[in-house]
């Protein structure tokens, strides 16, 4: 009996061992969780995220706040144990304030932004930024429009780098060099890009640099006019990497051979193009994945390989219809089709994608219309056509996306169908009127409306697209354009510089040559460095000439600066005598 007893409380002995140590082990566990999620009090970053995503605006401020204030980086702290995970903190840090920055960005306080945003900036300038958390910030900053606070820390990025060469921040610093020639070319500082893409080439690429490195490479050379280092970085990309579909470069591989071949393709060079496609067409489209697959397609059919493009088309389309290359490769076929006056093609590939697609309606609707051309094409039956037309009212009756019924009473109005164009174009209208009407100062109501004015112009609506046009003007004044971020500031003077341009077009149609004028004057003082900018310093010397100013013509060609516009104003020049 005391045997069993002596044998039991050895095992209780032992058991009691067992749970000490599985909640010892579970206390370390508990303990190591809350040094990953409690140190920095990653929490209150969630939770943020969390009201932030749900509408709760003031919540969400509170707790990023709350996040920052609190934060080691804030606090100065120095311990080990926040120098061990130091990268990883300062990202959330950089998390938390984008997120806050968009708070104050929805709720318009301008003024704690700035002072939040100093603040950020002391921290950065405390130290201790990796070169990934430096072009972090610096899209932050680029995000809410301070390129004057993001260039030098990018600078600071390419001439560290540059030193070092550190093989983990490679991909990083062609990224600031990317943002850098964005901030230079926006501020037409011609002589820091010359600067900028010198520094480039005699730093790169190094020993360390892959095939994917290179290529992102040779993309800054040819988006800033060097064009022979870019082709050079392509074909060295090509000498070294096998193409075949198992390299864990394919991806690039086919841009670079992509790229190339339109090279060649451009050039003439015949030679330099077969031997390529040859390459390409080795290793068999069906080991590529659909979406390299369908670039493979379009580059074979705009560089005159058209049956074979047209196989991967078809190929694409019957074997992954459900994806977006499968969508696509049918679309080009039939558009393929149409070009080449292959009607019955046409048609069966248009009526298979309306049949396949209904709920793309913007291409539904483009694929009917060419499906209607199609037919009349090729058997000019006008009754034919009118049942149609019949059919095609039905689907627009079905549509709710105003941009697509707009774009689409653009495309009647060129086929003279005059009445359904209308009727179209009104039903567009009254569908983005719900879309301003729900927050009327936004850019989505300024897009509205700046649509509606451009289809109105090229359905002669001119009243209409001068009402339109004036409430774009007016939504622009009325925006907080500090709030904008970056790209939403690219998108609101998109809208506005054409704007401008559509309604110089209609006041000097109607001779109402004061208000055209104005337009014009508009454009070129907001929008110098704008790709239309030359045209509209053309167009407006046009109308000085036209209103009998032609001093002020010929000192308005003077300041064209390049391409087909500057021949035409050097021309109109000699024409009124140099004035």
């Amino acid at each position: 009996m005391n045997h069993i007893f002596t044998v039991i409380a050895a095992q209780a002995t032992v058991l009691r061992k067992i749970i000490y140590s599985t909640f010892c082990s579970a206390g370390i566990l508990v303990t190591m969780a809350g040094y990953a999620w409690g140190f920095d009090g990653y929490y209150l970053l969630k939770e943020g995220d969390i009201a932030l995503d749900q509408g709760r605006s003031a919540e969400a401020q509170a707790l990023f706040e709350k996040y920052i204030d609190t934060h080691p980086a804030t606090q100065g702290t120095k311990s080990t144990r926040y120098q061990k995970k130091k990268q990883y903190y300062i990202k959330n840090l950089l998390t938390a304030y984008s997120d806050l920055f968009e708070v104050f960005r929805e709720t318009g306080n301008e003024a704690e932004f700035n002072r939040r945003l100093a603040m950020l900036k002391a921290t950065f300038n405390n130290g201790g930024f990796s070169h990934k958390n430096m072009y972090n910030l610096a899209e932050i900053y680029l995000d809410f429009n301070r390129d004057e606070d993001a260039r030098p820390i990018l600078e600071l990025i390419v001439t560290e780098h540059a030193i070092s060469h550190y093989p983990y921040n490679i991909k990083v610093t062609l990224r600031a060099y990317s943002k850098l020639f964005n901030i230079l070319k926006t501020k037409g500082d011609n002589l820091a890009v010359e600067k900028l893409l010198t520094s480039l080439a005699d730093n790169y690429p190094d020993p360390e640099f892959d095939s994917n490195d290179k290529y992102k490479l040779a993309l800054l050379y040819f988006t800033n006019g060097r064009d022979e280092q870019g082709l050079e970085l392509l074909n060295a990309i090509a000498a070294e990497e096998q193409f075949t579909s198992s390299s864990p470069f394919i991806h690039t591989l086919i841009n670079t051979y992509i790229k190339l071949l339109k090279t060649s393709h451009k050039k003439g060079d015949k030679a330099a193009s077969k031997k390529i496609m040859t390459t390409l067409a080795g290793e068999g489209f069906e080991k590529l994945s659909a979406g390299n697959a369908y670039k493979l397609a379009v580059a074979f059919l705009n560089s005159g390989e058209k049956e074979t493009g047209r196989k991967i088309f078809d190929t694409l389309s019957a074997n992954f219809p459900e994806t977006v290359w499968g969508r696509k490769s049918l679309f080009l076929r039939a558009r393929d089709a149409m070009s080449s006056k292959d009607w019955d093609t046409a048609i069966n590939k248009y009526s298979k994608y309306i049949d396949r697609y209904p709920d793309k309606h913007f291409f539904a609707l483009k694929a009917y219309s060419s499906l209607l051309d199609a037919h009349w094409s090729r058997d000019g039956n006008l009754e034919d056509q009118e049942i149609k037309i019949s059919l095609f009212a039905d689907i627009i009756n079905q549509v709710t996306d105003y941009e697509t019924q707009l774009n689409l009473a653009r495309d009647l109005h060129r086929k003279g169908f005059g009445e359904l164009a209308d009727a179209t174009f009104t039903l567009g209208v009254a569908a983005a009127n719900k879309e301003i009407e729900k927050e009327p100062l936004t850019l989505t109501a300024m897009r509205a409306n700046w649509l509606i004015a451009k289809y109105a112009v090229e359905l002669g609506k001119f009243d209409i697209a001068r009402q339109r046009g004036s409430s774009v003007i007016a939504q622009s004044n009325n925006s907080r354009t500090w709030l904008r971020s970056k790209k939403e500031k690219e998108r609101e003077d998109h809208f506005l510089s054409r704007t401008y341009l559509n309604l110089a077009e209609i006041n000097e149609a109607a001779e109402d040559y004061e208000n055209a004028e104005e337009m014009l004057n508009r454009f070129v003082e907001e929008f110098a460095d704008d790709v239309d900018a030359d045209y509209a310093r053309y167009k407006l010397g046009r109308l000085y000439e036209k209103i009998n100013k032609k001093s002020e013509a010929a000192e308005t060609y003077r300041k064209v600066r390049g391409g087909k516009w500057k021949e035409n104003a050097a021309k109109r020049l000699l024409d009124i005598g140099g004035l």
